[in-house]
């Protein structure tokens, strides 16, 4: 039987592990933000078209970050995950074709980043399923 300031130690410990999984979270959500907003303007600015496609993307996350759904965080960690494996790849083979320039190294960067961020997005899921069980 525990004693009760150890069940009660035990529950602040779980709160206080749901609240840094709400900040990764967070992040997550405004990492993708950020690269959504940033789509957006620099299609406008260098392509000189409204990239529909971005901003479709950017106001899914944008209502994700507001609501705060658990099951579409599951859903988009997973798409994501594979999405950003698979555009590593792509800007990898692009750099070995092409030579590993400027844009080729941070488009890199920016799909392991999102490799982390969408791991991120599955595991708060995870974690906070079963927090509130």
């Amino acid at each position: 039987m525990e004693k009760p300031h150890r069940a009660l130690n035990n529950k602040l410990i779980m709160a206080d592990q749901v609240t840094i999984f709400r900040r990764l979270q967070t992040i997550a959500y405004g990492f993708y933000l950020l690269v959504g907003i940033t789509w957006v303007i620099m299609s406008f600015i260098f392509g000189h078209y409204f990239n529909y496609t971005a901003c479709l993307v950017t106001a899914m996350f944008g209502v994700q970050a507001y609501h705060k759904n658990k099951l579409l965080d599951l859903l988009l960690g997973i798409v994501l995950l594979f999405l950003s494996v698979y555009s590593l790849f792509d800007f990898l083979v692009m750099g070995d074709k092409s030579g590993f320039d400027l844009f080729v190294n941070v488009m890199a960067g920016v799909s392991f980043t999102s490799i982390i961020m969408a791991g991120l997005l599955v595991f708060s899921y995870l974690k906070l399923s079963l927090a509130d069980r």
